[in-house]
Order: structure tokens, then sequence, then C-alpha cells
């Protein structure tokens, strides 16, 4: 199956034109992802922090999830998009589950840290962008190193220009 990521504006520290906080993932880590989603029959998923929304709705309308999405900061572009707007750490969580939960909030390793701990337990697999550590996002690359080994799979999905890598790591939940 063919993954429409063209019709997304591409974030410019990925390669891509859009310096106004497009799409925040690498077209090639992207593409894997969207694969492991059809593998593994993924229908639910919730985003922790989704900047303008452009990934929900790339879940939402080409890969036909049911999406919800937790995050800080209203942008005009969520209209029509699900969000729950507090910090991720302050939701009341009654252990709704998700097939899968992407992680991409807040990148210090307490923020991600946190967001792991909360909930990794009410999903069938966890995501988390940027496990690269590029782009100031160094937290998120000591927790994916200090957790990967202890979940009974994981996958790792990294570009091979490392100039645009970000990386996605996902764990069985």
């Amino acid at each position: 199956m063919a993954y429409n990521i063209e019709r997304y504006p591409l974030h410019l520290a990925l390669g891509g034109d859009d310096q106004g906080g497009g799409l925040e993932q690498n077209a090639f880590e992207l593409r894997m992802l969207c694969d492991f989603i059809k593998l593994h029959e993924i229908k639910s998923y919730l985003e922790i922090g989704i900047a303008k929304g452009w990934l929900m709705k790339f879940m939402r309308d080409e890969m036909q999830l049911t999406v919800k999405g937790i995050t800080l900061d209203k942008y005009p572009e969520h209209e029509g998009l699900p969000v729950t707007y507090v910090s991720s750490q302050d939701i009341e969580w009654f252990g709704q589950k998700h097939d899968l939960i992407f992680v991409d909030g807040n990148h210090s390793y307490e923020g991600v840290k946190s967001d792991y701990n909360k909930f990794y337990r009410n999903c069938k697999f966890m995501a988390f962008h940027d496990i690269c550590g590029h782009r100031n996002c160094g937290g998120v690359n000591k927790l994916w190193e200090e957790i990967k080994n202890k979940h009974e799979d994981y996958w790792e999905f990294i570009a091979p220009n490392k100039e645009y890598q970000s990386g996605i790591g996902i764990i069985c939940g």
C-alpha cells in the first residue's frame, strides 16, 4: 500500500519546505511506521504532543485510525480533531486502551519518562519520536536506551540520511 505522505507539509528541519511546523516525522521513518501499523492491525491511536496536528490528521485520513490527542497548545489546525488540551501528566487516566500511543510531547528525560510510566500499560504498542536525540531531544534518546531492552520486543525506524533522521522507537505495551 502506498501512503500519501507527500500530501502533508514536511518540516524544514527534515528536508521539507515548511518553516511553520509541518509534519515533524522523517518521511522514511514514517513509511516504516505505517508498514508496522498495517502489519500489526493497529486501529486506535493516541498521540501525546500533537504540535499542529499534521501527524494526527495523517493517521486519521491516510491510515484510517481512530485518533485522539493530548497537547498543551491550541492551534487553528486542530479544528475537527479530538484533542484534549492539558499536560499529559495532568490528565486523569481511566485505563482506556489504545493499540498505539505515540509519544512526541515533552522531550526532556523527565518528561518522556513520565509519559512512559503513566501510559505504557494502556496500549498494545508505545512509540517514541526522536529516539536519535538530535535537535534538543537528548532526553528521548536517554530513555529509549534505558527501556528498549527491558521489553520483549522493540523496533527502531531510523532513516539512513543522518542529516534528517529523528528516529521512531516502538515497544510492546
